[in-house]
C-alpha cells in the first residue's frame, strides 16, 4: 500500500538521473511549490509515471528506500500542455501514451454527466472525467461512492449512444489499489466485463475491451456489492463518435447477459418476479451478477413462508438453449432449505435439489434432457418453507447464444424412463375438509405430513372420491399413490381405482404403512381420468403419480369400452325427498354389494304417499337391461311394486316378494331417462341402493329391434271396435287401442277384466287378414297374474298362448294372415294395456 504524506520542511535532493522533457528529475527545494512524498513506489520509472499522470508535476525524485517525491506547481495552467487528444503531448511527447490516437474520449464532451451512488469525503462524480489521470486521492481528481441498496456504483451518461470500442480505467495508486476488483463494468445494460488485477500498473490504467465484443451504448456503469467505487478517471474511447446517426441501442431480447468464460449468464439483470418477500431485499438481487453467499451482506433474497409454494422466477426475455443453472444459495444459515427446491424451465420440470453443501461456499448444478432446457423463463420454487436465493445463473454457450430454439412443452414431471403426467393437472375431489384441495394431490410434492400443506382431505360420509383428468387419454404404465406418514395411513385400504367409468383395482393399504404405494394393473390401463375412492371414509393423498413410458407420451391412445357399461354410474341424480341422510346420488354411487344402511350407500325418501328417484343418463341409449337393488338388512316391503320407467313408460316393477336384486331385460330399448316410482296408502318411503342402466355397445339396432308400436306399418287396432265380457275399476276395453303402451294401469290406459267364473275375454274387430298380433301387459304390478297363459287367437285359429317373461314389455304371435276378429282370453283375471295388429 502507498502513503502520501505532504513534506512541510524545506529538504534539498540530489540528481539521481538526467533530466526528461517536461518532468526532470532533478534537485528541488519547497519554495518552489507544493511537495508530496509517496511511500512503497517500487522504481524510479513508477515515481516518474506518478509524475507524468499530473499536468502540475514539475519534477519528481526517488529514494532506493521505495518512496516518491514530486513537486507540484499549484499555479501552473494546464493549457501550456496542450492535450494531444486527452493527454500533455508538449509536456510528454516522448511518452507513448500522449501520442495522437485514432480513438476520442467521448467522456470529455458536452452535456456528459457522472453520478454515483452517494458522494463520500468530497469525492464528487465528475472527477472520474476532469481528463486527469493522478490516481493518488490528495491529487484532488478521484471520485469516491456511497452504497445504495448495499450497491456502489458510478456511471457515465454520455447523452448520445455510441460503438464503445474499449474503455480506460484509472484506480487509486495510493490506497485501496484492489478495492475495484470484481466491479462489474456495463455498457448500457449489457455486461461488458468483470474487473480483476486492479493493484497492478495502477499509473498506465486498466483497458477494458468487453472480451473484443463492440457494445452499444448510451451509458457507463461500474458496480459492486457492498462495497464504494473509487475511480480517478474513466475514459470512454470511441472510433469516429461525429457519424451522423447513433447506433440503435439493443432490446432486452438481443442483451445476452453476463458472460463467463465460455457461457453466457442470460439471467443477468432480467426482469423477475416471486411470491412473497421476507425483509427489505427484493429479489432483483438473485440477477445482479454477485454471487455472495452471506445473508449479511444483502446480496440473498429471503420469500415468506404463508404455506402453499413459494416461488422466484426470472424472465430472460426470449428463448434460449440452455445448458445449464446454477443456484447459490446461503452458506452461513439454514443450509438444509435448499432440499426439495424444484427447477422450472418454462412448463418443463428440470430438476429437484436433492444435497445440502452445507457452508461450502459452492453453487447448486442442475441440468436436466437438452428438450427440456429450451424456454424464455426459469422458476425455482419450494413448498410450505421459506425460498432463499443468493444468485441464479441461466448459462448458455457462448457459440449458442444466438440460438432461438423451438420450446417443447413436456406434459409432466419427467424420472428417468417414465413421466408422471398428472402434476399440474386439473384434480376434483367429492368433498374438501380442513383446507385439505383436491390440487394438492398434483402439486409436484409428496411429503406425507399434513403440516407440510401438500395432502388432501375430504369429508367422511358417503362416497368420498379423489379424481385427475389427465388432459387426454394415455397407455398407463403404473399409478404411485403416496399417503399421509404421520396418522391414518390405512385409510386408503379397500379405496377402488377406475379409470374414467371403469374398475381396474382395489388397493391394500395395511396399517402403518408408510411409503408411496405403487399400483399396477397386469392387463395394462388405459384413460383419462384417474379415480381413487371409498364409501364412508376420508379419502386422504399426498401425492399421485401417474407415470407413461416416455416414448408412449404423444401416441394417439384410443380406448376400447368394455361390451356391457354401466351408463348411470355417477350420473346426475334426484327424487322426491330426503331423509337420513340417504342422498340420491348414492344409488349411482357404482357399490352394489353395500345394500346395509349403515354402509352408507343406499338413498332414503321421506314417508310419502307417492315416492320417486330418477337418473338422466345426460344422452339416449339402447338399453340392454336394468338392475335394481334395495335393501338387505331391513324393510324389504317399502319397495314392493315400484314401478321402473324409461322416459316415461314402465318397464317392470320390483314385486311383491321380497328381494334385494331384480333385472328388467330391455333387449335394446332406447331412452333417456330411468325412474322408480311408488304409490303407498300407507306413506312408507322408498329406499334403493343402486340401478344400474346396462347398455351392449356391439347392439346394432335394425327393425327387428323396432317397438310394434312404433312400425311403420298400420296398426289394424287403432280403428276397430273393441269389446270385453267384463271390466272393472275403470280398466275399459278401449283402453286396449288408444295408442298408448304404457304399462302402469294407474295412468288409466289399461284394460281390467272383472271377476268371471270362466274364461275373461276381450275382442278387437280388426277387417282384412291378421299376420301378427302384439300384446302390451301390464308391468306396475300383478304382471305375471294378469297375463301368463292367455290365448291369442285371429278368427277361429288359434295363434299363441302367452308364456310370462319378468320385465318382458310386450309379447308378439304370429297369426299366418287368418281373417280376424282378434280375442285374447285367459281363464282368471285378465289386463292388458295395448294391442297391435298387423297385416303382415
Amino acid at each position: 500500500m502507498t502513503v502520501m504524506i505532504k513534506v512541510v520542511f524545506v529538504f534539498a535532493f540530489v540528481v539521481l538521473t538526467s533530466a526528461h522533457d517536461g518532468c526532470m528529475l532533478q534537485t528541488f527545494n519547497l519554495g518552489e511549490g507544493d511537495l508530496y512524498g509517496i511511500n512503497n513506489v517500487p522504481t524510479a520509472e513508477a515515481c516518474k509515471d506518478i509524475c507524468m499522470s499530473d499536468w502540475k508535476c514539475q519534477a519528481f525524485t526517488w529514494a532506493t528506500w521505495k518512496r516518491c517525491y514530486i513537486k507540484t506547481d499549484k499555479h501552473k495552467d494546464p493549457r501550456t500542455c496542450n492535450q494531444c487528444i486527452s493527454g500533455k503531448a508538449k509536456c510528454f511527447k516522448d511518452d507513448p501514451r500522449w501520442q495522437p490516437s485514432e480513438m476520442t474520449n467521448v467522456a470529455l464532451r458536452e452535456n456528459v454527466v457522472a453520478r454515483s451512488s452517494g458522494e463520500r469525503h468530497g469525492g464528487k462524480p465528475d472527477r472520474a472525467i476532469d481528463n486527469s489521470t493522478v490516481t493518488y486521492w490528495h491529487g484532488g481528481s478521484c471520485s469516491y461512492s456511497n452504497t445504495q441498496n448495499n450497491v456502489g456504483w458510478w456511471e457515465v451518461d454520455l447523452d448520445k449512444t455510441y460503438t464503445i470500442d474499449h474503455i480506460m480505467i484509472y484506480s487509486r495508486s495510493d490506497r485501496e489499489q484492489n478495492w475495484l476488483n470484481g466491479a462489474k463494468v456495463l455498457v448500457g445494460n449489457q455486461f461488458c466485463q468483470e474487473l480483476s488485477n486492479m493493484e497492478k500498473n495502477l499509473m498506465k490504467g486498466h483497458k477494458i475491451d468487453c472480451g473484443g465484443r463492440k457494445l452499444v451504448g448510451k451509458k457507463i456503469r461500474i458496480e459492486k456489492h457492498q462495497q464504494f467505487i473509487v475511480l480517478c478517471e474513466v475514459q470512454v474511447m470511441v472510433e469516429n463518435p461525429d457519424v451522423a446517426e447513433s447506433p440503435a441501442t439493443p432490446s432486452p431480447a438481443e442483451l445476452p447477459g453476463e458472460l463467463l468464460g465460455d457461457h453466457y449468464n442470460v439471467a443477468y439483470k432480467k426482469k423477475v418476479k416471486y411470491s412473497s418477500i421476507h425483509g427489505n431485499i427484493e429479489g432483483y438481487v438473485v440477477v445482479d451478477g454477485f454471487t455472495s453467499q452471506e445473508m449479511w451482506r444483502q446480496s440473498c433474497f429471503h420469500s415468506n413462508r404463508k404455506g402453499g409454494v413459494e416461488f422466484w422466477e426470472v424472465d430472460l426475455a426470449r428463448n434460449y438453449q440452455i445448458d445449464m443453472i446454477k443456484i447459490f444459495t446461503r452458506t452461513d444459515c439454514c443450509t438444509y432449505r435448499d432440499l426439495g427446491m424444484k427447477v422450472y424451465v418454462g412448463d418443463n420440470f428440470c430438476g429437484v435439489i436433492t444435497k445440502d453443501h452445507g457452508r461450502q461456499a459452492v453453487a447448486h448444478e442442475v441440468k436436466c434432457e437438452k428438450e427440456l432446457m429450451a424456454g424464455s423463463k426459469v422458476r425455482i420454487e419450494k413448498l410450505f418453507d421459506y425460498l432463499q436465493l443468493c444468485e441464479v445463473q441461466v448459462l448458455v454457450k457462448s457459440d449458442e447464444i444466438s440460438e432461438k430454439p423451438e420450446v417443447t412443452v413436456w406434459p409432466g414431471e419427467r424420472s428417468g424412463e417414465f413421466t408422471n403426467v398428472a402434476v399440474g393437472k386439473k384434480a376434483t375431489q367429492s368433498s374438501t375438509a380442513h383446507n385439505g384441495e383436491a390440487s394438492r394431490g398434483t402439486d409436484g410434492y409428496d411429503d406425507g405430513k399434513w403440516g407440510a400443506g401438500t395432502c388432501t382431505h375430504t369429508e367422511y360420509n358417503g362416497l368420498q372420491f379423489w379424481e385427475v383428468d389427465l388432459g387426454k387419454v394415455y397407455d398407463i404404465d403404473h399409478i404411485v399413490i403416496n399417503g399421509r406418514t404421520d396418522c391414518c395411513e390405512d385409510r386408503l385400504n379397500g379405496a377402488r381405482v377406475l379409470l374414467g367409468k371403469n374398475t381396474v383395482g382395489y388397493l391394500e393399504w395395511p396399517r402403518n404403512y408408510k411409503k408411496p404405494m405403487t399400483f399396477k394393473n397386469e392387463t395394462g390401463m388405459q384413460g383419462r381420468v384417474v379415480r381413487i375412492e371409498k364409501i364412508n371414509e376420508v379419502i386422504t393423498v399426498c401425492e399421485v403419480k401417474v407415470m407413461v413410458k416416455n416414448d408412449q407420451l404423444f401416441e394417439e391412445v384410443t380406448t376400447t369400452a368394455e361390451r356391457f357399461q354401466n351408463v348411470a354410474l355417477q350420473k346426475p341424480t334426484w327424487q322426491s325427498s330426503e331423509r337420513h341422510g340417504g342422498v340420491s346420488s348414492r344409488v349411482v354411487d357404482g357399490y352394489p354389494d353395500l345394500t346395509k344402511w349403515r354402509e352408507n350407500s343406499c338413498a332414503h325418501t321421506d314417508n310419502e304417499e307417492y315416492s320417486v328417484w330418477g337418473v338422466n343418463l345426460e344422452k339416449a341409449y339402447y338399453i340392454d337391461r336394468i338392475i335394481v337393488y334395495t335393501r338387505s338388512d331391513c324393510c324389504h316391503d317399502h319397495s314392493k311394486y315400484a314401478t321402473v320407467s324409461v322416459d316415461g313408460r314402465v318397464v317392470g316393477n320390483l314385486g311383491s316378494e321380497n328381494g334385494v336384486k331384480w333385472t328388467f331385460d330391455l333387449g335394446g330399448f332406447k331412452g333417456h331417462n330411468v325412474t322408480i316410482q311408488k304409490r303407498s296408502g300407507r306413506r312408507h318411503p322408498l329406499m334403493l341402493c343402486e340401478v344400474q342402466v346396462i347398455v351392449d355397445n356391439e347392439f346394432e339396432p335394425d327393425e327387428s329391434y323396432v317397438d310394434p308400436i312404433n312400425s311403420k306399418a298400420e296398426n289394424k287396432a287403432l280403428k276397430a271396435k273393441t269389446s270385453a265380457m267384463t271390466s272393472m275399476f275403470g280398466g275399459s276395453a278401449n283402453k286396449i287401442n288408444d295408442g298408448i303402451v304404457n304399462g302402469d294401469f294407474f295412468g288409466g290406459s289399461c284394460y281390467f277384466s272383472g271377476p268371471n267364473q270362466g274364461p275373461n275375454m276381450v275382442t278387437v274387430a280388426t277387417k282384412g287378414p291378421v299376420g301378427s298380433v302384439s300384446v302390451y301387459p301390464r308391468l306396475d304390478s300383478y304382471e305375471k297374474d294378469t297375463i301368463d297363459g292367455a290365448w291369442v287367437r285371429a278368427g277361429d285359429k288359434l295363434c299363441g298362448q302367452i308364456e310370462y317373461v319378468a320385465g318382458k314389455m310386450y309379447y308378439t304371435v304370429d297369426c299366418g294372415q287368418v281373417q280376424g276378429p282378434v280375442s285374447i282370453s285367459k281363464l282368471g283375471w285378465l289386463s292388458i294395456c295395448e294391442v297391435v295388429v298387423h297385416s303382415s
